[in-house]
């Protein structure tokens, strides 16, 4: 490709020398013609013999042109074997999309050329059948002539009979003349309705193109407001884990107040022995006392027995429980330990989850106070703590989640930094091959300039011919008019035949005019073929600015497109993330749920057995009637009644705590899924529209490219002014050819008159 280019740039520039060298030897001329192109035959001499001397020819070139020729192509190829070796690691990728892109535009433009080559081709139809009219005509006016030749003799008596086809076909002449011109008129209009087309659709691109800077300035905006929200959610992350160590310390404190709760309960269940011992001894002494009441002593004495033996064995089986509780919270202790020591983010869910296994195990460590008889409390504590083992994993192992989604972004961020830099270097690579293709457009504007100015000489040079042959035509016809003025005096009576050469000689202007008109057609039409070759290469100039342009933006908005489809992905993988979350705390309200039950169960059994010890004390007071006794149940009834209301009301307020906390992160998690799923349907739809956008700028910027592809196929332009410009000559000459057969025809008319006069 790089070859061809450097290849015809060199032909251009030669031929460019080439037409100068000839211009300035025409300018030296004064434009005269060439006199061995153009000189005319001898009086009487046929015109057969005249087709060989009537040769167009253009001066030979010099040997030093060519090598000047041979020198610049092999400079050109040396200049290019270098640029082509230096870029050649920039153009691959670029040569490969653009490959891609050409492969697919050129399919939609190779449609286009055809439809535009068979309008050519009707154009070209349309120009060989107004020739084939115009030969037929001059066939018409030869066999007339041949007619005339043969009814020499009778000429007086169809004077009138030729007089009438004349009107005829000088009227005939006149409608096609009139047709001529309205296809003429009609073929402007459609190339000028073509033409206006082709403006509207360049507008109507460019106008996307500027839609499209819109759409990627918002783009830019909408990642400014990404980063900024990415910075307030990390801001957000810092605040809750600030809060997440308060709570640890807040739970601390808790756990030491826990401690001395039981210890406090260990000096109550000495006071208890000791009253028992108590107990003991003022049974003994009632024994002594009462002698009648020794069966019931001694039933209450076992009762009592059962009891102490009951009690010691649930203050043994509590203080295990106590201890694997207290190892096991040690073992939550190192657990949270390390859990503060990696989680760097936290979301606000999180956070409420933390705090529910806080308040679970607060329920768990007031009900290690004060169920301490109880099998099925100790194993709901121990079914707390593996819950609470399990939400620590489950929140190890978000936050091992959250650092591998860090890192992916942070290397996502180092990823666009090194694609940001590459686009910047391809923007650079590309400028400059904007500035390297315009500076080869004004080489080629000006070979173009140099082109027309040629053409423009040829021109006036066929103008020059055309006058020369209207005043050699002029002078020839002035003479014949005097000639048969002279005639016509001297020989009255052949006054018919005179009027019939006449009428022949008008025939022969008529024709002469109609050949007139058709050099001037054909010069009209050499302009208007003019015009339209730089209207194409202005257009061909505009199409390759406007595709390198195209091309740049198609790639900035495939980046962007790229990266709103990775935005895309990852809010889908969130919103599963987010209805995971959403399904857990589900299961963990659900579990919550179920505990509550338990535990309202369990203060049901204490309520029951609080109920028995009470009427245990009821039958204690009905047998002994001592003041310490009573004042014993009496406090330990109310202390008994105070605890467990405590902990009932505590275990409510808890309750509706849980219940509103987990509406209220309800209630958040519902309203940032719905936020989310908006948010991915916006970018759902934008990322649609600038598809459909995309693609559209896509197809048309294959149709340019293809179109450009196209015309860079086609010839040289030097090539098509020449070859037009040999037309315009051979036109040229055969109207001249044409004219001195006409005048051949004269002269032979006039000896046959000299003959038949001589006669």
């Amino acid at each position: 490709m790089y070859v061809d280019t450097a290849l015809s740039i060199s032909r251009r520039e030669t031929l460019s020398q080439g037409w100068d060298q000839l211009m300035d030897d025409r300018r030296r001329t004064h434009f005269t013609t060439a006199p061995q192109a153009y000189d005319t035959h001898p009086v009487g001499m046929p015109p057969d013999v005249m087709h060989d001397a009537a040769r167009l020819g253009l001066p030979s070139w010099p040997a030093a042109d060519f090598r000047l020729y041979h020198a610049e192509i092999a400079r050109l190829r040396q200049l290019l074997a270098s640029t082509h070796a230096a870029n050649n690691r920039q153009a691959a990728e670029i040569r490969r999309r653009a490959e891609q892109a050409f492969a697919q535009q050129k399919q939609f433009l190779v449609g286009k050329i055809e439809t535009l080559q068979q309008q050519l081709a009707v154009l070209q139809h349309e120009t060989r059948s107004e020739q084939d009219n115009h030969e037929q005509e001059i066939a018409a006016v030869h066999q007339q002539l041949a007619e005339a030749r043969s009814a020499a003799q009778a000429i007086n008596r169809h004077v009138a009979t030729l007089k009438h086809e004349l009107k005829h076909v000088a009227v005939a002449a006149s409608a096609e003349q009139e047709s001529l011109k309205r296809a003429h008129d009609s073929i402007v209009s459609r190339h000028n309705a073509a033409i206006a087309d082709k403006l509207a659709t360049i507008k109507a691109l460019q106008q996307q193109m500027d839609d499209q800077d819109e759409i990627l300035e918002h783009w830019k905006t909408a990642q400014e407001q990404a980063v900024q929200l990415s910075e307030w959610y990390e801001s957000e992350h810092e605040r809750e884990r600030l809060r997440y160590t308060q709570l640890v310390d807040e739970f601390a404190r808790f756990r030491s107040k826990t401690s001395e709760a039981f210890a406090v309960c260990e000096d109550e269940l000495e006071t208890l022995e000791a009253t028992v011992g108590i107990l003991q001894t003022d049974h003994e002494m009632v024994e002594l006392i009462n002698a009648d009441l020794d069966h019931l002593a001694d039933e209450r004495e076992s009762e009592i027995r059962q009891l102490q033996t009951e009690l010691e064995a649930v203050l043994v089986e509590s203080s295990s429980d106590r201890q694997e509780s207290q190892r096991a919270i040690e073992m939550l202790r190192s657990q949270l330990q390390e859990t503060t020591a990696r989680l760097t983010a936290v979301s606000e869910e999180k956070t409420s989850l933390i705090e529910t296994v806080a308040s679970l195990n607060a329920k768990s460590d007031g009900f290690d106070a004060s169920l301490f008889a109880k099998d099925q409390e100790i194993d709901a504590t121990k079914r707390l703590a593996a819950d609470a083992q399990r939400q620590l994993e489950q929140t190890r192992r978000e936050n091992n989640g959250l650092v591998s989604q860090n890192d992916q972004l942070r290397h996502r961020v180092g990823d666009l930094s090194k694609e940001i830099t590459m686009v910047q270097t391809e923007l650079a690579d590309a400028n400059q091959r904007a500035d390297r293709a315009e500076s080869m457009l004004l080489e080629r504007d000006h070979q173009l300039r140099e082109i027309h100015s040629a053409a423009r000489a040829a021109d006036a040079n066929a103008l020059l011919r055309a006058n020369e042959a209207e005043q050699q035509y002029a002078v020839e016809l002035q003479r014949l008019e005097a000639e048969l003025e002279r005639q016509k005096q001297s020989q009255h009576s052949e006054s018919q035949l005179s009027a019939s050469d006449q009428a022949k000689v008008a025939e022969l202007e008529h024709a002469l005019a109609a050949s007139q008109r058709a050099v001037a057609v054909s010069s009209t039409e050499n302009d208007r073929l003019q015009q339209t070759i730089d209207q194409l290469h202005t257009r061909l100039a505009d199409v390759e600015r406007t595709s390198a342009t195209k091309a740049d933006r198609i790639e900035l908005l495939e980046a962007t497109l790229s990266e709103l489809r990775q935005d895309a992905s990852d809010h889908q993988q969130e919103n599963v993330q987010l209805r995971a979350d959403l399904a857990e705390r589900r299961s963990q309200l659900a579990e919550s749920a179920d505990r509550m039950a338990t535990a309202q169960h369990t203060i049901a059994q204490l309520t029951e057995k609080l109920e028995q010890q009470s009427q245990q004390l009821e039958q204690l007071e009905q047998t002994r009637q001592q003041h310490d006794v009573e004042t014993f149940r009496s406090d330990l009834e109310a202390e008994l009644a105070a605890k467990w209301q405590a902990q009932v009301t505590e275990l409510e307020q808890n309750q509706v705590t849980l219940r509103e906390r987990h509406h209220q992160a309800q209630l958040a998690q519902q309203q940032t899924i719905e936020s989310l799923q908006q948010q991915l349907r916006e970018r759902i739809a934008e990322r649609d529209s600038l598809k459909q956008r995309d693609d559209a700028s896509g197809e048309q910027i294959r149709t340019l490219q293809s179109q450009l592809a196209d015309w860079s196929m086609q010839e040289s332009p030097v090539e098509e002014v020449k070859r037009l410009s040999n037309e315009l000559s051979r036109c040229i000459s055969q109207h001249a050819r044409e004219r001195e057969a006409l005048l051949w025809r004269i002269e032979q008319l006039q000896t046959i008159r000299a003959l038949s006069r001589a006669a």
